[in-house]
């Protein structure tokens, strides 16, 4: 756990090292009882996630290399377009990606307002440290290149 001040004051690496010891935490007991709180309150949000984005990393899981006979995929998961509701908790998926120069990164789909979205970019650039130069060349409003 951290609180907002100690993530901003801190380098995306102390957030990153966060989520990597937080994921090595997770055993079966855990996910057997989560999946029992979830079964338990059927229909709502467990309290554990309401109003949070909650991200699973899929990038290992080799989905790239899928070929139903209709080519390469280019995303799965869960599908939001603006002006439809969203529901209070939403779970995306961290995807394994490459660019198109060849090199691989990660993507991170999700679905924002537009002044967020564009509050999001303002703060991911700070983060990576990318110039205005860095941003507007990129091909595709609000895509970020992949961290190295």
């Amino acid at each position: 756990m951290s609180t907002a001040g100690e993530l901003s004051m801190n380098p995306l690496s102390y957030a990153v090292e966060l989520v990597r010891k937080a994921k090595n935490q997770v055993d079966i007991e855990y996910m057997r009882s989560t999946a029992d709180l979830i079964v338990l309150r059927r229909g709502q949000s467990p309290p554990i996630t309401a109003g949070m984005f909650s991200l699973s990393d899929t990038t290992r899981a080799k989905f790239d290399d899928l070929d139903f006979g209709w080519g390469k995929q280019v995303y799965g998961g869960p599908a939001e377009a603006v002006g439809v509701p969203s529901i209070p908790w939403l779970t995306s998926f961290l995807l394994a990606s490459k660019n198109a120069n060849g090199e691989d990164g990660i993507v991170v789909p999700m679905c924002l307002p537009g002044p967020a979205m564009d509050r999001l970019v303002e703060e991911m650039s700070k983060l990576l440290r990318l110039t205005t130069d860095d941003v507007t060349q990129l091909h595709q409003p609000h895509v970020l290149p992949a961290m190295k």
